[in-house]
């Protein structure tokens, strides 16, 4: 179970150092896009996500490889990937959710403008704003940006864990596109 947390603890990390390029370049982004800032802004938050995804997937699809070696005798769960998402990005989501009540609460006490508002409510979910302004700023907006990096932690170790490669996903396509050619 220790690692379980010890790969959580990485995704968090890969979570937070993402989240502080997204909020340090967010500036230039902006002042480059100038009045054209809310069509780049997702574009932005897109490419962070690319790559805060690809390097999850990396780290998880070698450390589900590794832990179905043989010598080790761990004998993993095929799922043990969703628990791991779940674990590192829940205190992203826990401030996330503190940050929003708190400004339901206090917002108007302390004279927030609506954008103000709307930065703070997204500040913790940045990685993943893009999927947020895809859908509209709603709810299932919210929720497919929390469930995606679960998701792809969920896929990588399992793709890991049972060995499926770039290779072998190319080969069962064309073999499946093969077959139905000839049908």
């Amino acid at each position: 179970m220790f690692s379980v947390f010890k790969q959580a603890r990485r995704v968090s990390f890969d979570y937070l150092i993402f989240l502080i390029v997204y909020v340090v370049f967010l500036p230039l982004v902006i002042s480059i896009a100038k009045d054209n800032a809310n069509k780049w802004i997702p574009l932005y938050a897109f490419i962070v996500s690319a790559m805060l995804y690809l390097v999850i997937w990396t780290e998880l699809y070698e450390y589900g490889r590794k832990e179905k070696k043989p010598m080790y005798n761990l004998d993993p769960s095929p799922h043990k990937g969703i628990l791991i998402g779940i674990l590192g990005v829940l205190p992203f989501y826990i401030l996330a959710i503190a940050a929003f009540l708190f400004n339901q609460l206090k917002a108007e006490e302390l004279n927030f403008t609506p954008e103000l508002i709307d930065i703070i409510n997204n500040a913790f979910l940045s990685p993943v704003y893009f999927l947020i302004v895809i859908l509209g700023g709603s709810t299932a907006g919210y929720v497919l940006g929390i469930v995606s990096v679960p998701v792809v932690c969920y896929l990588a170790y399992l793709f890991g864990h049972k060995g499926i490669t770039k290779k072998g996903l190319k080969k069962r396509f064309n073999d499946t596109f093969k077959k139905q050619q000839e049908k």
